[in-house]
Parts: structure tokens; sequence; C-alpha cells
């Protein structure tokens, strides 16, 4: 038994004449009727019935036939599963909490694959990043902290420090360091897109950014 035999069969199901079948399938006619005396002498079981110059399936034809649409399903689904594994074994998903380390990682990968396509994603929820990494949407992570979990292998990147920007003559140039209880009130000029960095907003409410 060949899938294209099932195929076939569907069609003169679908159709009901070996003609329109065959037209759909863009065969002869007669290829498609020995496609048919093929499948039934294998199964040792006529198919069809002929009523009025249609081809209707008889008890037995009622009988396989769900077991052909679960194979054809089945079929389906794996070419389905094969195409998504195809399209995803030559790409690279990277997901990060911040922008920076994007750009380092997106710079050093097009310099030693450029032609494997790389996506990048930037989220500020950290569970988001994590489920994706389960469901292997994403082919890697970059956090704002170790990951411990066994199945998992974490590495250091690098250390991020956030900095602010103020002309010399400002009052807090002089400073080494700053709160952000100092800095609230303040408005601020920021890069859209910042992902995790976004979160300072809510330790400076009576900021503008």
């Amino acid at each position: 038994m060949e899938l294209r035999q099932l195929i076939y069969l569907m069609a003169i199901v679908e159709h009901q004449t070996m003609h329109a079948a065959s037209e759909a399938l863009l065969i002869s006619q007669p290829a498609l009727s020995r496609s048919l005396s093929n499948l039934e002498d294998e199964l040792g079981l006529q198919l069809f019935d002929r009523e009025k110059k249609r081809l209707v399936l008889n008890e037995n034809g009622e009988m396989v036939l769900p077991y052909i649409k679960r194979i054809l399903k089945d079929v389906h689904k794996l070419e389905k599963y094969l195409a998504e594994y195809q399209k995803n074994r030559h790409r690279i998903e990277i997901a990060s909490l911040a922008p920076a380390p994007l750009w380092g990682l997106t710079y050093l990968y097009h310099q030693h694959y450029p032609e494997m396509p790389l996506n990048q994603t930037l989220l500020s929820d950290t569970q988001a990043l994590l489920d994706g990494l389960e469901k292997h949407l994403y082919t890697l992570i970059i956090l704002n902290h170790k990951l411990s979990l066994a199945h998992y292998q974490c590495q250091p990147l690098f250390k991020e420090t956030l900095h602010i920007a103020v002309q010399s003559d400002h009052p807090l140039a002089a400073k080494t360091s700053i709160t952000f209880q100092e800095l609230d009130g303040t408005h601020f000029l920021t890069l859209k897109g910042i992902g995790y960095w976004e979160k300072i907003h809510q330790y400076m409410p009576h900021s503008r950014f």
C-alpha cells in the first residue's frame, strides 16, 4: 500500500467520478483506475459501488475510510512538523531582558555565521523568557541573574551598569553615585525599547521619560 493510493482514493471519494478526480489530481483516468484497482486487490475488498455514473463508497469503503483519513491526517501533521523542524534547525532565536547584550552578540554572530538567520526578541518579563525557553521558542535567553535550574546551562556574559549624563554645571555633576530617590522628579531622555531597564520608571514615579 502506498500513500499515493490513499490520496487518490480520497479524491475519488470527494469527486465521485474517475474523470473529475483524475482532473483534480492532474493524472490520467486509466492511471487512477489502476491505482484504485491495485489498492482494492491489496486489501482484498471492493470499496466502491457504481450508482448512476457515480462512484459511491460501499460498506467496505465506509469501514476503511476513517483509517485512511487518520493516516493522511498524521502524514500531514508529520510534514508540518518536519517543515518547522527544518526551518528552526537553521535559525537561532535569542531573547533578552536588555538590548545591549543583543548588540554585541548580533555583530559576533554575523561575523561567524553570515548565512544563518538570527532572530532577536526584547522582553521585560523574566517569566516570559523562561517560558519561551521551556517551549523551545528561543535557542537561548539573556537574563539579569543566574539561572539555577539543573536542566539548563547558564554562563555569565558581562556586567552592565546604568549611567546618567548631565551637563558639567548641573548640581548632580559632582556626585560619584546617586540614588533613585535623589533623581525622582528629574526629566530624562532615554532610548526606546530598553527592556528590563524600563523598570527604573517605577523607582522614579515623579520623573518624565
